[in-house]
């Protein structure tokens, strides 16, 4: 089972921001990535735990996708993803448009100078030579060798979970929908 850090606070611009610390302890500065709600990263598991117990199929995204540097983890995070429930996953390969290229290679530079060329050579070999391809069907997965074996890699590993599978459409009849703004709510 994948363990979290400990919810820690900092206040940004007068807000006060939760988030995580993850990787090798530095006194340099981190990179922050920042996506979906706050509580995703800590109750992820449980959400997808409750709606697998409910019925309701649930999934996981492993994103980004960084070669040599969190591709290691691919496989445990699905694992414990299917360990709650999950019934599908997919993953994205780390995408670096316009000046976040410049910021994660300042990242990488700062945070782990030894293996920053590595990373870059590795991304570069999966996007043509290039920091980024905004190719519709190549962006999300990339090309080349690597981009193939990390390809194999989660689709073995999704294979052996028994993810992805056919499976029956989804009762929507209970669905209803939502009230028009102004609309008297039912109390029961």
């Amino acid at each position: 089972m994948i363990e979290m850090p400990p919810l820690q606070y900092a206040e940004v611009n007068g807000i006060r921001m939760g988030f995580y610390e993850a990787g090798p302890k530095s006194d340099k500065p981190p990179l922050v990535l920042c996506h979906g709600w706050p509580e995703i990263a800590f109750s992820w598991r449980h959400q997808i735990k409750a709606l697998s117990d409910a019925g309701i199929p649930a999934g996981v995204m492993f994103a980004p996708a960084i070669p040599a540097l969190n591709d290691g983890e691919m496989e445990a995070v699905l694992r414990a993803a299917t360990e709650m429930g999950a019934k599908t996953a997919g993953y994205v390969l780390l995408r670096l448009p316009l000046e976040i290229k410049d910021l994660f290679r300042e990242w990488l530079d700062t945070n782990v100078p030894d293996r920053a060329r590595h990373v870059m050579s590795l991304v570069r070999q999966m996007r043509g030579g290039k920091d980024y391809d905004s190719q519709w069907h190549t962006r999300m997965r990339g090309t080349g060798p690597y981009a193939e074996m990390m390809a194999r890699r989660f689709h073995m590993a999704v294979k052996r979970l028994g993810l992805n599978q056919p499976s029956r459409p989804l009762d929507v009849a209970k669905f209803r929908r939502p009230p028009r703004p102004g609309d008297q709510l039912a109390l029961f």
